[in-house]
């Protein structure tokens, strides 16, 4: 009897003394997959804790969720987590701790300038978008559109004009804000440019909410995707659902979580730093190509790269 109240009591000063992690996502099945894929690497050194929000979960919520679990780090999915964090870190400076993102959208924009958290990007490199359908296709891309915000998206754009430049395909880049930043300006932008657009092969898309917004994606975006073919880095756009693209390269969520748990244990473990870290890119992609819209744009093929990028569904 002694000897199992010990153990009990051993038992529970270690649960006491074990370290925790405070993971905080949205309750989308993407999201539980990075998590669970994070949390199956991470659980066996760590108390990993879940916390789902949503739109209606409040800064003060988020702060008492952190006060109580008291976690030696915080791992942070999506824009309105990343924002919160921030905001409390700023209020409480000496509470900082380890904190990796992501999810969100424009992490290196979103992070710029900030020292205490690191994270991976979510969308799939331009560069690796583009020159994926280039390898898919018989005929070379030469020519390829982007619309973006100045404001959010320059370095990217000027990134990968040099990369595409490298294989010889042309980035043309469409500032959606040259007439201000607000959204009736952006999308009478995207109007009046979809109407003029000549000499592209295909259109990049950024996976900008912005740009993206109800009104424009219904009356700009899927017109235009009957016109030209575009080329996405999520992959809801090239379901038979939405119907929007031609090809997508998008994120493995179960690689994705497989490199936060590595980039994670690479900071507590001391090899490097938050600072050193900064915003690294996705290492995993996975591919799936819209065989309709392939066959109305007239489409061919590169047999070899076909067999490799599965039909979207």
């Amino acid at each position: 009897m002694k000897l199992a109240s010990l153990v009990l009591i051993l038992s529970l000063s270690n649960s006491l003394l074990a370290k925790s992690i405070l993971v905080v996502r949205k309750a989308s099945e993407n999201f539980e997959e990075v998590s669970d894929s994070f949390s199956q690497e991470a659980s066996e050194d760590f108390i990993v804790n879940d916390y789902v929000i949503n739109d209606r979960t409040t800064y003060n919520n988020f702060e008492k969720k952190v006060r109580s679990v008291n976690p030696n780090a915080l791992i942070v999915m999506d824009n309105q987590a990343v924002s919160y964090t921030k905001e409390y870190f700023k209020k409480n400076p000496k509470m900082r701790i380890p904190t990796l993102a992501t999810m969100a959208l424009n992490l290196p924009k979103v992070l710029e300038k900030n020292s205490y958290i690191a994270g991976i990007r979510y969308e799939a490199p331009g560069f690796s978008v583009i020159n994926s359908y280039n390898f898919l296709t018989a005929q070379p891309l030469k020519r390829v559109g982007v619309f973006y915000r100045k404001s959010q998206h320059d370095e990217l754009i000027e990134n990968t004009k040099r990369q595409l430049k490298r294989v010889k395909i042309e980035l043309v880049a469409y500032n959606v804000e040259k007439k201000g930043r607000g959204k009736s300006r952006i999308n009478s932008f995207l109007r009046k440019k979809f109407k003029r657009l000549s000499d592209l092969d295909a259109i990049w898309v950024l996976a900008d909410n912005v740009i993206l917004n109800r009104r424009a994606f219904n009356k700009h975006w899927k017109p235009l995707s009957e016109k030209i073919p575009l080329i996405c880095p999520l992959k809801k756009f090239v379901t038979s659902e939405t119907d929007l693209c031609v090809f997508s390269a998008f994120p493995s969520h179960t690689d994705l979580g497989s490199q936060l748990a590595g980039m994670f244990f690479a900071v507590v473990d001391g090899e490097r730093s938050i600072q050193e870290i900064g915003v690294e890119s996705i290492i995993a992609v996975e591919k799936l190509r819209n065989a309709k819209k392939m066959k109305n744009f007239n489409i061919q093929l590169n047999p070899k790269a076909a067999k490799q990028i599965p039909v979207a569904e």
